[in-house]
């Protein structure tokens, strides 16, 4: 993959196993390192905090390791991934085209 190919960040729910690690920390967290306003900051971490994980967001390839590596630095756990087309193959789930 070359550095301008979009990657995701992926907050995963181990974060919140840690000591003294709440929600209101990981927001600050998503807030400073991402500039993610507040409000969709504590969407995120309650997502991931209940279902496991939450993506925060697509970036190149090279922006989204710094930001991911940051996150990391301050005891978020996390992921970062290439992004992948869904609904083009058969056994991915998706929306096809007009269906909304």
């Amino acid at each position: 993959r070359g550095d301008n190919d979009p990657f995701h960040i992926l907050l995963l729910r181990e974060t919140f196993a840690q000591p003294k690690i709440t929600v209101s920390y990981v927001v600050g967290q998503l807030v400073y390192t991402l500039s993610m306003p507040e409000k969709e900051a504590n969407l995120h971490a309650t997502f991931a905090e209940g279902q496991g994980m939450s993506c925060l967001g697509t970036w190149k390839r090279k922006e989204c390791l710094e930001l991911g590596k940051k996150l990391q630095d301050r005891d978020i756990v996390c992921r970062v991934v290439p992004e992948a087309e869904g609904g083009g193959r058969p056994w991915q789930g998706g929306f096809g085209k007009g269906f909304l």
